[in-house]
């Protein structure tokens, strides 16, 4: 295919991750996506969840990941050390 003569090249790019229980269909409410997504200023990360008909979003900058993810891991080790 060509635009204004130009030859377009193709390539595929992985956008989306669904994180779902063994027993559960991929439109289970138990379903985690997690996405790439690009709204003309660059990308970024979403963590999504369709849960009462209704969509839950989180979003992360690529800078803010390492930070969320050091806070993540700090506070599931807390919570290792509260279970009984």
């Amino acid at each position: 295919m060509s635009v204004n003569n130009l030859e377009l090249k193709y390539k595929i790019v992985p956008t989306s991750i669904a994180v779902i229980p063994e027993c559960e269909p991929i439109y289970s409410e138990l379903t985690t996506f997690i996405d790439i997504d690009d709204e003309a200023d660059g990308p970024f990360i979403v963590i999504r969840q369709e849960l009462d008909g209704g969509t839950q979003k989180i979003r992360f900058d690529i800078d803010e990941w390492p930070l969320i993810q050091k806070a993540i891991n700090r506070m599931m080790r807390n919570c290792e050390k509260l279970k009984w």
